[in-house]
């Protein structure tokens, strides 16, 4: 090919109108490479598919109707960026009219604003071949970062992955060594409900009485740790202490990582974690179920129970959600409610060979808020910016108590599906048993991510905990003030004749930004009052 002949084979190239599908791309990789630490990237495949995909006949449509690909080109630009980066698009544009007017306008208003002004834009600019060249190298930019940025994070995780599954090695053949092969090996079902507080937490600070299901627990023959604790204030690092028993603190590198090479780390170690790798050992088979937060998804198990069917993936139902069509859709979704429902109603203990371990982590009660008390799905607009680790959320009463009516609404959703599945659970599984039912962590209606100064500390680190077994060991067992790190210590003496000492009982605060941190908490912190109403941390007015 000659000189000129390439020139005008570049040119052709640069002026194809490609940059509405590298834009439709871009969202989510940008998406993926933006939450590192909350989604496999294998789940970024199958929606940059569909996008991709989306893209091309959007384009391939508008070129036929309006017979000008650079208009058509961008009409659907302007479409697809409608639709996929609605949420920022909305965010500044009621910025722009609070700003101007003083006023703020629902969802479905904005959206017939932004499709006016995009349409109004799409009829006044002419595009050409200039305009196109540029739109394509500026859409192909925007794409380098968040490939480049995957592209660092895998290379960094595999190299962090062998380590890990070394460190697992030494570490298992350790802590549990002294467990025994005893005759009867319960079957053993541990369930985490995710941010679910102690009942004098629920009262003082919630003001909801949860007696009644603590007492429905107890005539279910389960006991409860009325002071327990949690050593954490975030899931992973308290998941971490549960299934290792002991504190992350003893395992942690020298040096500082980055927040979500930390994070995924951590998520690995739950894969490869002491109790269910002894378990295995010892010949149980090892089960869990899908679950609305990734990292805490142990698909290594020898059984891992997703929901069937066709179903979004958790990286898919975030990119949904960013979306104009997240608008119209949280009806027929049913959020994380329809998730619960699914994990407490299916007998997946019919499917395991007895002696089995069975893992269920729901996100309820904690956020997002977007079920009732009955189990419908609740309009997302009702609860906006109403989530743990919110920074307004310590200083801001309305929040506040969106926060406590949303909490509330999921709890006792939350409380009838247990008791539910109990009923059905505690005929089924067939003797000797064991069930264990804890949230990680408390609520986060005085949390700050940031600052532990600025956190009701009590709320957060008072988890619910029961526990049953059908011989009553386990319940004559379980200290009142038991720390989530010694969950498995008690549970493994009482199964196996471990005798394992157990840890003192400690508290850590971890700032979101850097969760390798820890500031060690007094019992004093841990057990003062929140300021119900007022600003969080001091004492009761």
């Amino acid at each position: 090919m000659t000189v000129s002949g390439m020139r005008a084979r570049t040119r052709e190239i640069l002026e194809s109108p490609v940059y509405p599908v590298l834009l439709a791309a871009y969202f989510p990789l940008h998406l993926m490479a933006d939450n590192p630490s909350l989604f496999p990237v294998s789940d970024l495949l199958r929606p940059l598919g569909v996008v991709v995909a989306a893209a091309l006949l959007t384009l391939l449509l508008a070129a036929a109707v309006l017979r000008d690909r650079h208009r058509a080109a961008l009409w659907s630009a302007l479409g697809l960026g409608l639709v996929c980066f609605f949420f920022p698009l909305q965010a500044l544009f009621d910025a722009a009219t609070r700003a101007a007017i003083g006023l703020s306008f629902s969802g479905t208003v904005r959206l017939v604003a932004l499709t006016v002004l995009f349409a109004i834009a799409g009829s006044l600019i002419r595009p050409g071949a200039t305009f196109t060249k540029v739109a394509n190298v500026v859409a192909a930019t925007m794409l380098v970062l968040p490939v480049l940025t995957l592209a660092r994070d895998e290379l960094a995780m595999g190299r962090a992955t062998a380590a890990v599954e070394a460190d697992a090695e030494v570490r298992n053949r350790g802590l549990f060594d002294a467990t025994a092969a005893v005759a009867e090996r319960p079957s053993i079902v541990h369930i985490v409900l995710d941010g679910y507080a102690r009942q004098d937490v629920l009262r003082d600070v919630y003001g909801f009485d949860n007696s009644a299901f603590l007492d429905a627990l107890r005539a279910r023959g389960f006991a409860i740790a009325e002071e327990a604790t949690t050593p954490y204030n975030q899931t992973l690092l308290v998941m971490n202490s549960v299934f290792s028993a002991r504190y992350v603190r003893e395992s942690l590198p020298g040096h500082p990582l980055d927040p979500d090479l930390f994070r995924r780390i951590l998520s690995h170690r739950l894969q490869v974690n002491e109790v269910i790798r002894t378990l295995s050992a010892l010949g149980y088979q090892t089960a869990a179920t899908e679950v609305d937060y990734s990292p805490m998804r142990l698909d290594r198990v020898d059984r891992f129970f997703g929901f069937g069917g066709i179903v979004l993936t958790n990286f898919e139902k975030a990119a949904f959600g960013q979306t104009a069509m997240a608008l119209f859709a949280w009806q027929l979704s049913g959020g994380t409610g329809e998730t619960i429902r699914t994990v407490f109603a299916t007998p997946h203990h019919r499917h395991l060979d007895t002696p089995y371990f069975l893992y269920l982590h729901v996100i309820g009660p904690h956020p997002p808020f977007d079920v009732d008390r009955h189990g419908n799905p609740v309009d997302p607009a009702r609860y906006r910016n109403v989530a743990d680790g919110n920074p307004d959320l310590p200083r801001d009463p309305a929040l506040q108590r969106a926060y406590r009516a949303g909490y509330v609404e999921k709890l006792r959703f939350v409380n009838g599906q247990v008791l539910a599945y109990f009923d059905r659970l505690l005929v089924e599984l067939p003797e000797p048993k064991v069930v264990i039912l804890h949230g990680d962590h408390g609520g986060g209606l005085y949390l700050d991510q940031r600052d532990a100064a600025a956190t009701c500390l009590r709320e957060r680190f008072s988890p619910l905990l029961a526990v049953y077994s059908s011989d009553g060991r386990l319940q004559r067992a379980l200290p009142a003030d038991l720390n989530l790190v010694n969950l498995y210590r008690v549970v493994f003496n009482v199964l196996f004749a471990a005798d394992l000492p157990l840890q003192p009982s400690r508290s850590f605060f971890a700032i979101w930004s850097r969760p390798d941190r820890f500031l060690p908490l007094s019992p004093a912190q841990i057990r003062a009052p929140c300021a119900v109403g007022g600003a969080a941390g001091g004492p009761v007015p």
